[in-house]
């Protein structure tokens, strides 16, 4: 493998990295700062009717959410089929909602859904890139690219939303 394609892949892990420490962030303290964990009295709620008690904003944020973890698993796992796939960002999801109502927040079935939506359509983008394109070091650079690019701004973003609470 030659240099550029190693610093392209340290680059793609790089970003997948964060991104998955990003949606840990997202999952667990969506209503408990991490200063409030162990004093806080919320205990979660488990919703199992979808789309019973969720704004259209929810559901976009949901889905946004999830793309970049479809394009990640299309770049990562390019052996694996896609039903592959779709089971490994479902059993994301379920483990974060799990997770999250460990972590006094609530348990929505329409989360899973809405994340399960996202990431079927980031495999939907990455195979549009494929019949674009046709070459994927140039999709996984573009993606890799693009991922950390993103997560700069996002990281930045929530620096200076937090700065003034």
């Amino acid at each position: 493998m030659n240099e550029k394609k190693q610093i392209l892949n340290y680059f793609l892990i790089f970003g997948f990295v964060i991104y998955l420490a990003f949606l840990l962030w997202e999952f667990l303290f969506q209503n408990v700062p991490p200063t409030e964990l162990f004093h806080h009295e919320y205990t979660g709620t488990i919703n199992i009717n979808p789309y019973a008690n969720i704004s259209t904003g929810d559901i976009l944020n949901q889905i946004i959410l999830f793309i970049p973890l479809g394009l990640f698993l299309c770049i990562l796992s390019r052996k694996q089929n896609i039903i592959t796939k779709i089971w490994a960002i479902f059993a994301i999801s379920l483990f974060l909602e799990f997770l999250s109502l460990l972590f006094f927040a609530d348990f929505d079935i329409t989360t899973v859904i809405n994340n399960l939506i996202g990431g079927v359509v980031g495999i939907i983008i990455y195979k549009s890139l494929i019949i674009i394109f046709k070459d994927e070091e140039q999709i996984k650079g573009f993606v890799a690219i693009l991922m950390n690019a993103i997560i700069i701004i996002l990281a930045f973003a929530l620096f200076f939303l937090s700065a003034f609470k």
